[in-house]
């Protein structure tokens, strides 16, 4: 079975995808405005991988 890759469903996808190997996107005193899901994203990514 061959591995399909699906498109970007919106253009916030599609920017997160084009930005995905910025070296910037790792640290967030890089990241511009807010970006409170950015860190929601993080406190949920973190939570998972602990089990808490």
């Amino acid at each position: 079975m061959s591995e399909q890759i699906s498109p970007p469903r919106s253009v916030d996808e599609a920017i997160v995808a084009e930005h995905a190997g910025d070296e910037r996107a790792a640290s967030p005193s890089t990241w511009q405005g807010l970006n409170l899901l950015g860190f929601a994203l993080m406190t949920v990514r973190d939570a998972l991988e602990t089990g808490s």
